[in-house]
């Protein structure tokens, strides 16, 4: 165990004990996970394929489920978030149109392997690697919707926040002399 400030000797607890309220609270993890995942078959129009949609119990930061797409491909499966999240950042003002922020969005994708095809995030994966792909795409597509906060409004209005306005300009006499010739 790192050390996270605890002591990390045993201390006489019932260790078995735990890990086994663990497992099965990680049991009860699962079967919560699974009750909340629905599933359906949905036709893509324009080219007649099957998808299935998964709609995961992940929030976005509109409080909506996050929904994935997958159909076979290639021995494998293809995942997408078919364009959500990155037509939902362009339609909230934050638009991913500068170098800096094309960088900083690959990064983000490449740390879950996790590509953009057509403004699309997408993952293939084989069959074994199914479940590790699915949870790449939603963590991607989480840490991407959270480039939200680089929207302009929202830099502005953290930028306002965090600096003080400049202090007032005290009238020194020769300015008081003027203002009072103005006024004259």
């Amino acid at each position: 165990m790192q050390d996270r400030g605890r002591a990390s000797r045993s201390v006489g607890l019932p260790v078995s004990d735990t890990l086994a309220d663990i497992e099965r609270l990680m049991r009860d993890y699962q079967a919560w996970l699974r009750d909340r995942t629905t599933l359906r078959n949905v036709a893509d129009l324009n080219t007649a394929e099957v998808w299935v949609e998964i709609t995961t119990p992940y929030l976005d930061r509109h409080n909506d489920a996050l929904q994935i797409f997958a159909k076979r491909d290639d021995g494998g499966f293809v995942l997408t978030d078919d364009g959500y999240i990155l037509r939902d950042l362009e339609a909230s003002g934050c638009s991913i149109n500068t170098e800096k922020r094309r960088d900083l969005l690959e990064m983000t994708l490449n740390g879950f392997g996790v590509r953009q095809n057509n403004g699309a995030l997408e993952v293939h994966a084989s069959p074994d690697q199914f479940p590790r792909g699915k949870h790449n795409l939603i963590q991607a597509m989480l840490a991407v919707n959270d480039l939200f906060y680089l929207a302009q409004s929202v830099v502005f209005s953290l930028f306002l926040e965090d600096v003080p306005p400049p202090p007032k300009a005290k009238k020194t006499k020769s300015a008081k002399k003027k203002a009072g010739s103005a006024k004259k």
